[in-house]
């Protein structure tokens, strides 16, 4: 036996699938109490519809032919005659898909992408400031080089040269990735 707790859980879908494939399942009785949530939804729903389009009621209705403003009691414009039709009495329907999902914002579509990618290219600059520094400080990249390789050692540019040179490399693929993947 169906209780009326169930009953009223049932969606006017739920309603309409046991109505049509699921009969067998339920008695005369409560076949009855299913047709009677449907009918009591079905008018629910057409209150529903008719508060909807009755908050769209215009004021003042605007002739589609000649755009002069009318009275809502008029059935024809009093400046040329226009015969108005029912939907010229409310304002446009909205249409707004409750049911489709929302579309997946991208981080780069948000407003931090801006900031994002300027910080990526703020790095690449003082990436590429702090190893004309370290030159700089060692007068020769190639020397200095050979020199930390050759005898482990460190000229006072070294650290500015391949701090520098990580933080390049890590932006060049942060602007890589803000600008070419896909969106």
């Amino acid at each position: 036996m169906i209780t009326p707790d169930e009953l009223k859980k049932l969606s006017l879908d739920d309603i309409e699938l046991i109505l049509q494939d699921q009969q067998d399942l339920y008695s005369q009785d409560e076949l009855e109490e299913i047709k009677a949530q449907r009918n009591y939804l079905l008018e629910l729903e057409q209150k529903a519809r008719e508060a909807e389009k009755e908050s769209r009621r215009l004021t003042v209705v605007t002739c589609p032919k000649c755009d002069g403003p009318n009275d809502p009691k008029n059935t024809k414009c009093i400046y040329c005659d226009h015969q108005f039709k029912e939907q010229d009495y409310y304002a446009p329907k909205t249409v707004s898909n409750d049911t489709e999902e929302p579309e997946e914002i991208h981080p780069a579509d948000s407003h931090y992408a801006a900031g994002r990618i300027l910080l990526s290219a703020l790095s690449v600059v003082m990436g590429i400031v702090s190893i004309f520094f370290g030159n700089y400080r060692n007068n020769d990249a190639y020397a200095q080089w050979d020199f930390f390789w050759e005898q482990g050692q460190t000229e006072p540019g070294t650290p500015y040269i391949v701090c520098g040179t990580i933080i390049v490399i890590i932006g060049v693929f942060q602007l890589i990735y803000y600008f070419f993947r896909k969106k």
